[in-house]
């Protein structure tokens, strides 16, 4: 552990996020809800570091007409020494699970390959704001840490994932040539439309820092990386579990598939400190599906665990030279801690259908499973970590 910034400035702000700010993370401790964004150059290329906003929760909870709140702006060196990219703050399980030291701390965690030209790194930012509890007063006087925690090596480009082979009905609506008013798929791409291309490659994230848990006095955490599998690079997943107080590392490790690809890892963990990976897995093997591992804080990843196998590919607009050239994925991935269950949410292929069914009425929804520009769906799962029911 390097320790590379000491407490800086804090200011009051009550202005909300501009619209250069992209949503990032929302934690509520028991003094503050802290919330972080990214911001960025709204009318030029630029990144200006991520923004870590800390309000009352006192006051959000009675509806304050006036609410005292702290912004720490990592890209000003008046506030942080160390710029920060999605700075994710940790979740708690549940009451009593907050950090009380320091009149009141709330931890976050951040990756920083991003900032390498290597796009790896081996290092992770442990983020502190504490005396949250000056936040109802007069006066707050919030105080912005840093510390550095050496890890395994993760970094990117991490690759799109390639999808086993299956139907593509809007993909073959896009190049089919007939006239639209037999086919009606002009009605939705118009007559300029590029054609004769393959399935989509899913978007696997860049090395940003996913969901984090704080449980059992430790730091839980993951996010993607790209993995060397049997020689052949892959999206895997690397994961974290360390002490923010001094930096030890209790576990970790990088969850990869052979022939496949793991992705948008989101972790939950109970008030015992039982944890779960959700994420998705897709490649040669499997259409994209909904799965996940245990996880513990001694011995690290356990099996890979389906919850829902894909029934065929991703077959949605984002992936298509004709509307973008970003397959979006894993957007709406989550996981939620209710006493010893862990509630993860996981986008998967629920639905395939060939281009005839796919032009019959309803035309473009397969009988209504699915809609006309895109098929994805999102699995919801009860897990109870520790005991054998994956349902």
């Amino acid at each position: 552990m390097r320790p590379r910034s000491t407490a800086r400035r804090t200011r009051s702000s009550s202005a909300p996020p501009s619209p250069t700010r992209s949503a990032s993370s929302t934690r509520i401790p028991s003094d503050s809800s802290t919330s972080t964004t990214n911001e960025f150059n709204l009318a030029a290329p630029g990144f200006r570091g991520a923004q870590i906003y800390a309000v009352s929760k006192r006051a959000l909870v009675s509806r304050s007409a006036n609410v005292s709140a702290v912004l720490f702006n990592t890209g000003d060196t008046n506030d942080s020494a160390v710029v920060g990219h999605t700075v994710w703050a940790a979740q708690s399980p549940g009451k009593g699970e907050f950090e009380n030291s320091g009149h009141g701390t709330e931890f976050l965690l951040s990756a920083d390959a991003v900032f390498s030209n290597t796009f790896t790194s081996s290092d992770l930012v442990v983020w502190t704001v504490s005396n949250t509890r000056s936040i109802d007063s007069a006066s707050p006087d919030l105080v912005l840490n840093t510390k550095t925690v050496a890890v395994e090596q993760y970094g990117g480009p991490v690759p799109k994932a390639d999808q086993k082979a299956g139907n593509l009905p809007l993909r073959d609506c896009i190049a089919d040539t007939g006239t639209p008013t037999r086919t009606r798929c002009g009605l939705i791409i118009g007559s300029g439309a590029v054609r004769n291309f393959n399935a989509a490659r899913l978007d696997t994230n860049d090395t940003r820092m996913q969901q984090v848990t704080f449980a059992k006095g430790k730091l839980w955490g993951a996010l993607d990386t790209a993995a060397s599998v049997g020689g052949v690079v892959k999206a895997g997943i690397a994961f974290f579990v360390l002490d923010p107080r001094n930096g030890r590392i209790s576990t970790q490790g990088t969850i990869a598939v052979a022939n496949n690809n793991v992705s948008y890892p989101a972790v939950g963990v109970t008030k015992e400190g039982r944890g779960v990976i959700a994420f998705t897995l897709v490649g040669a093997d499997h259409f994209p599906s909904a799965a996940f591992v245990a996880l513990d804080a001694r011995t690290g990843a356990g099996p890979i665990h389906v919850v829902a196998e894909g029934a065929g590919p991703q077959d949605g607009f984002a992936g298509y030279p004709s509307f973008s050239n970003r397959p979006r994925w894993g957007d709406y991935g989550a996981a939620a801690t209710d006493g010893n269950t862990v509630w993860v949410a996981s986008e998967f292929i629920a639905q395939t259908c060939d281009f005839a069914t796919y032009l019959q009425a309803p035309f473009g929804t397969c009988g209504n499973t699915r809609g006309s520009l895109g098929n994805w769906a999102t699995r919801v799962t009860q897990i109870r970590p520790g005991e054998n029911d994956d349902d």
